[in-house]
């Protein structure tokens, strides 16, 4: 009986054992949230002192013992933002990869942008989650640039400068905004057209700009849809007026980049690039033509004509065909740029003509320079112009 009876109470023991295990180790959770905490409300009064390294050591035991916490990881990145930008872009990387509550994402998109920019990791992000995002309505991607400054116009070392890129001057941009990864693209401008049944210039009057063999002039039945070669869906969309740029990017919630913040986006944090890649022109990096006008097939661009977004390598902001394949129209009137520094140029008052930028899939490698500038008529539909948006508020 005495061997039933100690048999009985090692089963209930044994039943009772995982409950006994669940209870001590939520023990042990607890604390060790409890201490995190401790260390988090150590590292915000620090921060509030202005003592980022006191709290910066602080929030590493409080993801040590709490490495799920986003929000931990995000205070952290801001810690170390004067101190390590690298480690600062792991840390808010890491915060955003485990979710942050909605009213700190934004914050923390930002962060990113200008860590990336700070710590030198100029390049196409690895997730379009980190650094971009997809604006639903026009269905393209948009990248975060931070604020900053630069010099706007032609560099000393650059040789093929028009007069109209003097004076070289600071040009400082003082807050974050977003611009298309990609030209707009031929699927996004038909989303537009079918939401609103909207029809070009050149849908309307049944021509459109293009080269006739001897000069560029009117051609007939050619649009967007048509604009005398192939395109896919991916393809940016050319044979588009100023007018008609401005008003998809307004429907898709955004505006035309003004010239400067569209120069800023091409540099992609390299003061000293005189495209916006490194090095000089090659068929290897963009789209464009003869050096005398005209298509031309070479290394990667096995294009005549227009190549799908995405073709070439991005440039230091993750941004494609910052040089080539379609000019594109900027929000400015076209005039020359004032003596000394500015803040937010938005261009002439009035004008005549507007202007692009860019260059294209059959001009010469001048004018993928990031510096080169071109006015033009806004009425002007040519099947080698496109364009970009930007936006000041994130896509949704």
């Amino acid at each position: 009986m005495a061997v039933y009876f100690r048999i009985q109470r090692l089963r209930q023991a044994l039943l009772l054992l995982p409950l006994a295990i669940v209870f001590f180790a939520a023990r042990s959770d607890s604390r060790e949230q409890e201490e995190a905490r401790l260390h988090f409300k150590i590292a915000e009064i620090a921060m509030k002192r202005g003592d980022d390294g006191a709290a910066v050591s602080e929030l590493t035991k409080a993801v040590a013992l709490a490495p799920g916490n986003a929000l931990y990881h995000y205070t952290l990145a801001v810690a170390q933002k004067s101190l390590d930008p690298r480690a600062a872009l792991e840390s808010v990387r890491r915060a955003r990869k485990l979710g942050l509550p909605d009213s700190e994402k934004e914050a923390a998109l930002t962060l990113e942008a200008e860590l990336t920019y700070e710590a030198g990791h100029l390049t196409r992000p690895a997730d379009p989650g980190l650094g971009a995002r997809t604006n639903a309505k026009d269905g393209l991607e948009y990248a975060s640039l931070p604020p900053g400054e630069f010099q706007m116009g032609c560099l000393p070392q650059d040789s093929r400068c028009n007069e109209d890129e003097r004076p070289s001057h600071a040009v400082r941009i003082p807050r974050a905004f977003w611009i298309g990864r990609s030209e707009a693209t031929v699927a996004a401008f038909g989303t537009w057209v079918a939401a609103t049944g909207f029809r070009t210039a050149a849908e309307q009057e049944g021509w459109a700009h293009a080269w006739n063999g001897r000069a560029w002039g009117r051609q007939p039945g050619l649009s967007w849809k048509n604009p005398g070669f192939t395109q896919t869906a991916s393809h940016p969309v050319v044979a588009v007026a100023w007018s008609e740029a401005a008003a998809f990017c307004a429907w898709a919630g955004g505006r035309l980049p003004t010239e400067a913040e569209w120069e800023y986006a091409a540099r992609g944090g390299h003061a000293d690039q005189i495209y916006p890649f490194a090095g000089a022109a090659s068929h290897d990096l963009a789209n464009f033509g003869k050096d005398k006008g005209g298509p031309m097939i070479a290394g990667r661009d096995q294009w005549d004509f227009t190549a799908p977004s995405g073709s070439f390598p991005a440039n230091g902001f993750g941004l494609y065909d910052m040089a080539g394949n379609a000019w594109e129209w900027t929000a400015d009137w076209f005039g020359p740029y004032g003596d000394g520094p500015a803040t937010s140029p938005t261009g002439a008052a009035t004008g005549q003509y507007r202007v692009l930028r860019g260059g294209s899939w059959n001009f010469g490698p001048w004018v993928l320079r990031a510096s080169s500038r071109y006015g033009l008529d806004p009425t002007v539909r040519s099947v080698n112009l496109g364009f970009r948006c930007a936006r000041d508020a994130a896509p949704q």
